[in-house]
């Protein structure tokens, strides 16, 4: 037992040290160094953040470069649960040039919606990015801050009527001083009367009024010319309707003095997550308002305020697009949901703000969501598809079409079977071989000069996966077709992305391939998994063609 208090003294110390290091408490003035040092950082909107993100975590080559070129390592960190995105890389890069977009826009002003069939990663994408937002958070570079309202404690304040000690006075006698630099940003827990939070996690710079925040700004981002536009959320976005009536009821009580208003601002430093849906929110395809608030009454932060501030009626905001706001919000399965449900989306994203009943508070969200394709293609014959399209930015996220990438998918399968049961060498290859195979598609002959359709004709399948492989061709071709098919390798892969109909679009997901590796040791009748058992669950299948629509075509 003395060794484990030992470690635990350790452990307490070293998180009492990090803590202190992280800079999690500011006061007002701490946050405006912070600032002066990195005004780029903590100016950034959601988008940019997000795509600064992307960046920090960097870039490497893929090894099938020759088709895809490069690939982000957030990708590689994977989702919470450890599994990292396997391909997508195209996916990826489209991502990034709309968060690029949206930051050189000054806010994200699209939903980013990710479509394609069941079990191509959609979801799983979402999450590997909301994962690398909570690693980011913890990072220096990725350090992220909103603000309190602190009234601490007066035991010196002007008596009540009843002669009793009440919460913070604003006369000489407070206990805190008169002096200019004065702040209850570290005033001990004990000693707090209210702490009062802001729900929307607002930048502290947005509690500095216009035109002095621009100014400030300039300043320190070193912008002489005017004709430098500083981002535009810093000058368009206000505090929220709350947080303006405190802020202005203690400036009338303090006559106009900003500095004694910004004595009781807490800048507290908070780290992204999922779990707690601190930034990051996921709606469900349920019928529901992703919005709401209520008036608070019997808050008991509320009853020991400052009297100069019992006049205000105090609504709280809640709800997935308030827990979302300076982070990432995903529509699960977006159209699942009645299309009257997400109407409001309409004017929430080109707009930047929400209509609720008391205000119209601005939003600070990256919006994105999944879809399936079949429900993106029944929405696109709804009248008012037009109206949403505008407001979307599609990215198609097919299944993988190579086999070398396909078989990573299945990696933790393989070493948990293999606990149990061998696996003969070439099992899991013709498994995946299968499955690439149902996803791709007869070439478009009339894409080629017609001295090469003889050719072309030859290109199967099976082709087709060594050729998209970067694999030795099959030598019943003749060294001219070889040729002829390395040489337009890029073409022949890239020849239906666009179109209604693309490779990928169609065949077996990850997910039934992966019951029938499982299906297949289940019902080996040997020690080993062969290839046998692999052909043996795949005639099964084959047999009801109703249950599959890939087995249709």
């Amino acid at each position: 037992m003395s060794q484990i208090s030992e470690l635990f003294q350790e452990i307490s110390v070293k998180q009492k040290k990090h803590h202190a290091n992280q800079g999690v408490i500011l006061s007002f003035n701490e946050f405006l160094e912070q600032f002066a040092e990195n005004s780029e950082r903590l100016c950034r909107n959601s988008a940019a953040y997000i795509k600064d993100m992307f960046e920090y975590f960097g870039k490497r080559d893929a090894k099938n470069n020759s088709l895809i070129g490069h690939r982000y390592r957030l990708f590689d960190l994977g989702t919470e649960d450890g599994n990292p995105i396997i391909g997508g890389e195209d996916i990826q890069s489209n991502i990034f040039n709309t968060l690029t977009y949206f930051t050189r826009q000054g806010l994200a002003s699209k939903l980013i919606v990710l479509n394609g069939p069941n079990g191509s990663s959609k979801s799983s994408t979402v999450d590997a990015i909301a994962n690398a937002m909570q690693k980011y958070s913890h990072c220096p570079e990725g350090a992220v801050y909103t603000f309190n309202w602190i009234f601490p404690t007066d035991k010196f304040a002007t008596p009540t009527a009843a002669g009793e000690s009440g919460p913070i006075g604003f006369g000489k006698d407070s206990v805190y001083g008169e002096g200019e630099e004065i702040s209850y940003a570290h005033t001990d827990e004990s000693k707090i009367s209210s702490k009062i939070i802001s729900e929307y996690k607002e930048n502290p710079l947005f509690l500095i009024p216009l035109p002095y925040r621009e100014e400030i700004i300039r300043q320190c981002l070193n912008l002489e010319s005017d004709e430098i536009e500083i981002p535009k959320h810093l000058l368009r976005n206000g505090l929220s309707k709350k947080n303006q009536q405190i802020f202005e009821n203690l400036l009338n009580a303090y006559h106009g003095d900003m500095k004694k208003v910004f004595r009781h601002i807490q800048v507290e430093r908070f780290y992204f997550s999922k779990q707690y849906r601190v930034g990051i929110s996921t709606i469900e395809p349920q019928i529901s308002v992703d919005a709401k608030e209520q008036q608070l009454t019997m808050d008991k932060n509320l009853q020991n305020i400052p009297s100069v501030l019992q006049t205000i009626s105090f609504f709280q905001a809640r709800g997935e697009l308030i827990e979302a706001n300076r982070g990432l919000l995903e529509f699960s399965d977006f159209l699942k949901r009645p299309l009257e449900s997400f109407k409001y989306l309409l004017t929430t994203i080109e707009k930047s703000s929400i209509n609720l009943p008391s205000s119209s508070p601005n939003l600070d969200i990256t919006f994105i969501a999944t879809t399936n394709e079949k429900h993106l293609d029944a929405f696109k014959q709804v009248p008012d598809f037009s109206s949403f399209k505008a407001r979307m930015e599609l990215i198609t996220v097919p299944y993988l079409l190579e086999v070398a990438e396909e078989q990573k998918i299945y990696r933790k399968d393989v070493d948990e079977l293999l606990k149990i049961i061998s696996i003969a060498p070439h099992a899991i290859d013709v498994l995946c071989t299968w499955a690439v195979m149902t996803r791709l598609k007869q070439p478009d002959m009339e894409k080629y000069p017609k001295e090469k359709r003889a050719m072309i004709s030859k290109l199967d399948p099976y082709i087709k996966t060594k050729l998209y492989d970067n694999q030795q061709l099959p030598d019943f071709l003749d060294k001219k077709t070889q040729s002829f098919f390395l040489a337009n390798r890029s073409k022949i892969y890239n020849e239906s992305k666009g179109l209604v109909v693309y490779e990928g679009k169609f065949g077996a997901s990850p997910r039934e391939i992966r019951g029938i590796l499982h299906k297949a040791a289940q019902n080996s009748k040997n020690s080993v998994l062969s290839v046998l058992d692999i052909f043996s669950e795949l005639k099964e299948i084959t047999k009801d063609k109703t249950l599959y629509e890939f087995l249709q075509f």
